[in-house]
């Protein structure tokens, strides 16, 4: 998922098994009725994409769930998206990862993440914007590494990078607080619910079946436009919470930090 400064990342994780047929039809109504500015173009289960999408035949999309992945795009407005199923020997969340265009609506963004969270029962979600100033902070002088595991370029040349959160990561510890954040009851369990609600964020709410929303200011964009304000109230709310959960660039690679028992 390739990020710009004028682009919006959103992941989701989820111990539940996306690939079956009947979540397939949540996607299915979730990005082509409830939320249409995510309706795909083209989509299939790798590239190049092949299938274009037809109203007229949504049990298309169904048939290329099936598979390992799904991969999806639309033009306008910007929509690069793709779910993860779990698979394999090892435990391990199911992950939609989307990245789209600014100009969509961030109240019909954070709806569908909300929304999406519950239906999916989300353990972790994110919405975030990630300009230039916070890419040097985390790369520093590498060239193509990081020294968070979750922000690497893919095509440096171009400044185009990728802001993910994976299912390895989450079972070692939190990457960070984003823009908004969804913790789920595993979270909820680990923090404590009045603690996670009484945070000094711009935003909490409590969601359905337990899982509680955190936003850090009005607008995801707020994190490219004043970097060094919204990083310093990120800051304020990671001292708040004081966990022995998230990423902690000072301390060893090996270090075990404190993180949730997942239900896989």
């Amino acid at each position: 998922m390739s990020t710009t400064a004028d682009r919006i990342a959103i992941n989701l994780l989820t111990t539940i098994d996306l690939n079956s047929i009947d979540n397939g039809r949540v996607f299915v109504e979730l990005i082509t009725s409830e939320f249409p500015f995510l309706c795909p173009d083209k989509f299939g289960n790798g590239e190049p994409l092949r299938t274009r999408y037809s109203p007229a035949d949504k049990d298309a999309i169904l048939e290329a769930w099936q598979y390992r992945a799904f991969h999806w795009k639309k033009s306008r407005p910007f929509v690069d998206g793709g779910v993860m199923f779990a698979y394999g020997p090892h435990p391990r969340h199911s992950w939609l990862h989307i990245s789209l265009s600014s100009r969509v609506a961030v109240s019909e963004v954070v709806r569908f993440v909300q929304r999406a969270s519950v239906a999916y029962t989300a353990d972790f979600a994110t919405i975030h914007a990630m300009g230039s100033e916070e890419v040097d902070e985390i790369l520093g002088d590498l060239k193509y590494g990081s020294k968070d595991p979750t922000v690497f370029f893919n095509n440096p040349r171009y400044g185009l990078h990728h802001n993910t959160v994976t299912s390895h990561n989450l079972q070692r510890f939190i990457p960070n607080l984003y823009w908004a954040t969804v913790l789920g009851p595993p979270y909820v369990e680990l923090f404590g619910k009045e603690l996670l609600l009484g945070a000094p964020a711009f935003k909490t709410a409590e969601l359905d079946e337990g899982r509680i929303y955190m936003q850090l200011s009005p607008d995801p964009m707020d994190f490219v436009a004043n970097y060094p304000l919204q990083n310093n109230a990120r800051r304020i709310v990671r001292e708040y919470l004081g966990h022995d959960a998230f990423l902690n660039y000072t301390l060893p690679l090996d270090h075990r930090y404190t993180v949730p028992t997942f239900r896989f």
